[in-house]
């Protein structure tokens, strides 16, 4: 399970372990509160 990273939550990450693709965590962490 990936850790904190700055302060941020943790990425999301696809079932295989891989990170998600960058611009879709860029647009996700945009959107959020």
């Amino acid at each position: 399970q990936p850790e904190e990273r700055n302060g941020l939550p943790p990425l999301p990450w696809t079932p295989a372990g891989a990170p998600v693709d960058l611009e879709l965590v860029n647009r996700l962490r945009d959107d959020a509160p």
